[in-house]
C-alpha cells in the first residue's frame, strides 16, 4: 500500500541535488567518523580530538542547515502521551533483548573474552584515566548524548528524508545506517581480538 502521507513534490529551499547532498553527508558522517576515530585512529593521540571534533560537526550541522540554509524557525512541542508510551515499550523490549543476549550467550562467548581488556584500551585512548572522568563521560553518553542522537537522527535526518521519500524508505535508511555502524564497531572488536591473541601467544 502506498504511503498516503507522502507527497511526490514538496517545496525545497535548495535545489534537489543540494538537498540530497546534504542528506548523504549527514547519513554518512557518523559512520565515517566512527570508522576513523574508533578503528583507524585506535591507539593514536589524535583519537580523542577527532572524536569530539566530529561530534561538534555532527550536532551543529542540522541547526546551521535549518536556520541558515532553509531559513526555518524551530518550534519545540510538548510530547504527547500517545507517543511516549510506545517509546517506553520499545525501550523496555530493547533492554530485555540485550540482557537475554548477554546472559544467555555473550557473557561466556569467545567473542567477548577480551572485552575487559579492549574496553580498558579504549578508555585510555579517550583519556578517561580517573573514576570521576569515566563516570562523567558515561553520564554524558547516557543522557545528553542520547538526546542529541534523537535530535540528529529522528528530527533532522528522518524529517528531511520524509520530505523526499515515503515513510518505509526513510525507516529503511535509518535501520541500514544503524546496522553499518554496528558492523564498524564489531570490525574493531574482531581486529583487536586478533591482535590480543597474537600478543598473548608471544
Amino acid at each position: 500500500m502506498a504511503d498516503d502521507s507522502f507527497k511526490q513534490r514538496v517545496y525545497l529551499e535548495t535545489s534537489w541535488a543540494v538537498h540530497i547532498a546534504a542528506l548523504t553527508f549527514v547519513m554518512l558522517l557518523p559512520t565515517l567518523a566512527t570508522l576513523l576515530y574508533f578503528v583507524v585512529l585506535s591507539g593514536s593521540p589524535w583519537m580523542k580530538g577527532v572524536y569530539f571534533g566530529s561530534k561538534v560537526v555532527q550536532f551543529a550541522f542540522p541547526l546551521v542547515w535549518v536556520l541558515a540554509v532553509q531559513r526555518q524557525k524551530i518550534h519545540l512541542t510538548r510530547p504527547a502521551i500517545q507517543s511516549i508510551m510506545p517509546g517506553l515499550l520499545v525501550g523496555v523490549l530493547i533492554v530485555a533483548v540485550g540482557l537475554v543476549a548477554y546472559f544467555g550467550y555473550l557473557k561466556t562467548s569467545p567473542y567477548l573474552q577480551s572485552a575487559p581488556e579492549l574496553i580498558g584500551f579504549k578508555i585510555t585512548d579517550m583519556g578517561l584515566t580517573s573514576p570521576a572522568m569515566y563516570i562523567t563521560f558515561a553520564l554524558f553518553l547516557a543522557i545528553p548524548h542520547s538526546l542529541l542522537e534523537e535530535y540528529y537522527w529522528r528530527w533532522f535526518v528522518f524529517g528531511q528524508l520524509r520530505r523526499e521519500t515515503p515513510l518505509a524508505i526513510a525507516i529503511f535508511f535509518l535501520l541500514w545506517l544503524s546496522i553499518v555502524r554496528t558492523i564498524t564497531v564489531c570490525s574493531w572488536v574482531r581486529r583487536c581480538n586478533s591482535i590480543l591473541e597474537v600478543v598473548h601467544h608471544t
